[in-house]
């Protein structure tokens, strides 16, 4: 045991309390450590898992509540909006259903009022094609003679005049617009290769004689004019739905 004369000295820090004797000191003997930390070391990582990983476990467990109840709701509101949109399709549906005779009636009523016109405009189109492609008739000894293809072109060409395009015109004018698009289209194509054989053969007339043939230009434009003038006639039938044989056979094959 020390000399009690001697003066002792407290030192502390932060991890340990240290006892000092003065003479201790003189003799420069080590200091005796009353307490001292011996687990520096595990506190730090005490404080770093308590300062880090406990929040972040206990945001991760939340989070997933939270999903959890979240998914339930949102769920629940997902098949509400399917529930409405089937609805939705299904009342659109009805609706489009429900409009439907009157659409059909509609439309049949139209036709029903038109129809007159349609046939009326189909006859005098025919009347004017036939026209188109009339020539004088020759005999040789009292026996009608059928013109080659040249002659034939060069007649119709001869005899075709600004009367028989203003003609076109004003049928085209009274009766092309009943007609749908498709229809329209082939009748506004045929009056301008008329327009175009018009012009053509007022230039003839100002400056060749009856007797001379057309350009090859003008005999191509007639070939044109008579194949649109078919394809017109025809278009028109089918509108008018005068081709039915389609009708026919059905019936046959379902005997």
């Amino acid at each position: 045991m020390k000399d009690s004369s001697n003066t002792l000295y407290v030192a502390s820090n932060k991890h340990s309390i240290t006892l000092i004797d003065s003479a201790d000191v003189l003799k420069n003997v080590k200091p005796i450590i009353l307490i001292e930390e011996k687990n520096r070391i595990s506190e730090n990582e005490i404080n770093w898992f308590s300062s880090v990983v406990i929040p972040v476990s206990i945001a991760v467990i939340t989070a997933i509540i939270s999903y959890i109840v979240n998914k339930r709701k949102t769920d629940a509101e997902i098949e509400s909006l399917r529930s409405a949109k089937i609805k939705t399709d299904a009342e659109i549906e009805s609706l489009k259903k429900s409009f439907q005779p009157i659409v059909i009636g509609t439309l049949q009523s139209v036709q029903d009022k038109i129809m007159p016109s349609k046939i009326e405009a189909l006859n005098i189109l025919i009347k004017s094609r036939n026209r188109f492609i009339y020539h004088k008739q020759f005999f040789f000894e009292d026996d009608p003679v059928v013109p080659g293809e040249n002659e034939f072109l060069r007649l119709v060409f001869n005899d075709y005049s600004e009367d028989k395009y203003n003609s076109f015109k004003d049928w085209f004018d009274n009766y092309s617009y009943f007609f749908p698009d498709n229809v329209f289209t082939t009748l506004s194509k045929l009056k301008d290769k008329l327009l175009a054989l018009n012009e053509s053969k007022k230039y003839f007339d100002s400056v060749c004689d009856q007797d001379d043939y057309p350009t090859k230009n003008d005999t191509k434009m007639i070939l044109e004019i008579i194949s649109i003038y078919e394809k017109a006639i025809l278009a028109i039938r089918k509108d008018c739905h005068f081709d039915t044989s389609f009708i026919h056979d059905f019936i046959e094959q379902n005997k």
